[in-house]
């Protein structure tokens, strides 16, 4: 008889402990779902910045390659002698 209890209990407590179990996998599973809808969400607000972000990097690259042009070497050297120049005058 005692044994029968024992044998019951224990599978009480084990049903319990799966049901527990199988309860928090079904939460788990809802919030990554949750998660994997808003990583879509914001996949999507990327891909439509990403036009934007094209252009503004493309012009940035523009800008900074004319920077590099010969004209504008040539006219920051000669204006960094007439700045020593002039320091050099006031001294």
């Amino acid at each position: 008889m005692f044994m029968d209890t024992v044998i019951v209990v224990s599978v009480i407590v084990v049903a319990l402990g799966i049901l527990a179990g199988i309860a928090f996998f079904i939460l788990t599973l809802i919030q990554v779902r949750r998660t994997a809808r808003q990583a879509e969400e914001l996949l999507k607000l990327l891909r439509e910045d990403m036009g934007i972000i094209n252009r503004i990097t493309g012009s940035i690259a523009y800008f900074t390659q004319k920077l590099n042009s010969p004209a504008i070497k040539f006219g920051a050297i000669l204006s960094g002698l007439v700045s020593f120049m002039l320091k050099r005058r006031k001294s």
